[in-house]
């Protein structure tokens, strides 16, 4: 993410096409409202309320939690299809509504 734009852009790993999320990585939260607080984000023609998730993991032989930031897909996965390997892009459009694009 670069800092002077409004937008977050990732490449969605097979975990996050096969899991429905795309994960948010910390330097991009501050684009994004505090985590568990709805937000509108725009996909297609309809507008979906979503919100960061934390998930906390403690990987199999570790000893230090992950903590991990996340937005759900599953409201909206027959009409934004991810698959591993595709770019997205959230853009910040109000202060309340994002917009999901390719």
């Amino acid at each position: 993410m670069e800092s002077n734009k409004l937008e977050y852009r990732r490449k969605i790993s097979a975990e996050e096409a096969q899991e429905l999320y795309i994960l948010v990585l910390k330097e991009a939260l501050e684009l994004f409202p505090k985590p568990r607080v709805a937000f509108d984000l725009v996909v297609g023609a309809e507008t979906h309320s979503v919100q960061i998730e934390v998930v906390d993991r403690l990987p199999n032989g570790v000893k230090m939690r992950k903590i991990l930031h996340r937005i759900s897909t599953n409201k909206f996965r027959a009409a934004f299809p991810m698959r591993r390997g595709m770019m997205v892009i959230i853009e910040k459009t109000s202060d309340n509504t994002y917009k999901l694009s390719k």
